[in-house]
């Protein structure tokens, strides 16, 4: 059984809201930067975009 109030479960939507826009901000500009960069530097912005999915995924559950 949860005790978790209206309040809480309030700021809990909010933090993933939250989470939600900056991740996606991130997001965006590793697309951009992926997109300028070749080789390498392609493949690490490609694992910094799983990493931060994962990251995404991970917050969200602990909401």
């Amino acid at each position: 059984m949860s005790t978790e109030t209206s309040s809480e479960s309030g700021d809990a939507s909010r933090a993933a809201d939250a989470i939600g826009t900056v991740a996606d901000e991130l997001r965006d500009e590793l697309e951009s930067a992926r997109r300028e960069a070749s080789g390498r530097t392609e493949q690490a912005l490609r694992k910094a975009q799983d990493l931060l999915n994962d990251a995404e995924r991970a917050l969200r559950k602990r909401l």
